[in-house]
């Protein structure tokens, strides 16, 4: 059984500084090990749902000057989600995979 190619790509935007940071995986780019831990941080997010939930332009009134924005597409075989999050609704589930999507961003 093969595994289904994941694409993700995440920008980070706000906070203090105002910095914003950009990470772009693909599975099929990674080693193995990578691909796969990838394919396990993605898979415990429901995507579906939290597309259907989040608020595509953001939550202007949870967003602040120190807060971080995080806008995130996900694609895995043909299906494709988009969320934009306030730093404040971003759910447990997926704080994992944003935090190694950022560990990306630093070239890690």
């Amino acid at each position: 059984m093969s595994e289904v190619p994941i694409r993700i790509e995440l920008d980070r935007s706000g906070g203090v500084a105002g910095i914003s940071v950009h990470a772009a995986v693909d599975t099929t780019a990674l080693p193995p090990e990578q691909g796969r831990e990838i394919a396990e941080l993605v898979g415990r997010v429901d995507f579906a749902t939290l597309a259907e939930e989040a608020d595509p332009a953001g939550s202007a009134p949870s967003r602040g000057a120190d807060r971080f924005q995080y806008d995130l597409t996900v694609q895995r075989g043909d299906q494709r989600y988009r969320v934009s999050l306030p730093e404040s609704a971003v759910p447990a589930e997926l704080k994992p995979l944003l935090s190694r999507m950022l560990d990306y961003a630093k070239g890690g």
